[in-house]
């Protein structure tokens, strides 16, 4: 009986043992995964050819806009990826555990910029800047950013106010292909109003799983 007892001590023992080292090997694996990615990184950043220095991309944007641009935005997916790029380095996207780098030309456009508690992103093509205000409910166009030659026609079915109460005019919907230099075109209708400056409101942000941490400077990719 105690030679039986003894045994079946021996064997659950072995089978901890077991457990305990396959777990240790499975630690050991996802942090040397960890370190191989940041050291990935550096290489990339050190080697970009087009990379900028601190210095000279910060004067040039700010001298260009007259804004400061942010720090750092990251765009995270569920699956843990992670995207992240700042105005003095190259765009990096590493997904599924490998490294791609975007050489772009780093010229001030590229970046979301922030004046006082305000994002923006920059359109590429186009360089027009986007106000990102999640407080509104719809995304808007300026009617005088609308060329001479194209006349829309005031929308009365759309009723639209400011923040003070007051009616915005409308005048019905233009389709637009974004560009932001995340890696891919947003395509989205926004309403042409008697507004000073294109806004990406809620509806953007939310069709297209796009997290706005105004904190942090950080737009949060949940696609």
């Amino acid at each position: 009986m105690f030679n039986s007892d003894l045994l079946l001590l021996q064997q659950l023992i072995k089978l901890i043992c077991a457990e305990l080292i396959k777990w240790l090997l499975q630690l050991s694996v996802n942090i040397l995964r960890y370190f191989f990615i940041i050291i990935v990184q550096c290489i990339f950043r050190g080697r970009s050819p087009l990379q900028p220095s601190s210095s000279s991309s910060s004067s040039s944007s700010s001298s260009s806009s007259g804004h400061q641009p942010v720090e750092e935005v990251v765009i995270q997916t569920r699956n843990g990826g992670l995207s992240s790029y700042s105005s003095s380095q190259g765009y990096e996207v590493v997904r599924n555990e490998s490294v791609r780098e975007y050489n772009q030309e780093l010229n001030g456009i590229y970046y979301p910029f922030r004046a006082g508690n305000r994002l923006f992103f920059i359109e590429i093509r186009s360089q027009i800047r986007f106000l990102i205000d999640t407080g509104a409910d719809r995304s808007v166009f300026p009617r005088s950013f609308i060329p001479q030659r194209i006349k829309p026609v005031v929308d009365r079915s759309r009723n639209f106010r400011a923040a003070n109460n007051t009616h915005i005019a409308t005048y019905g919907i233009t389709s637009m292909n974004l560009d932001f230099g995340l890696g891919r075109n947003f395509e989205w209708n926004l309403t042409i109003a008697d507004v000073d400056q294109p806004i990406l409101g809620a509806d953007f942000f939310a069709h297209y799983g796009l997290l706005v941490d105004f904190t942090n400077g950080r737009i949060i990719f949940l696609g």
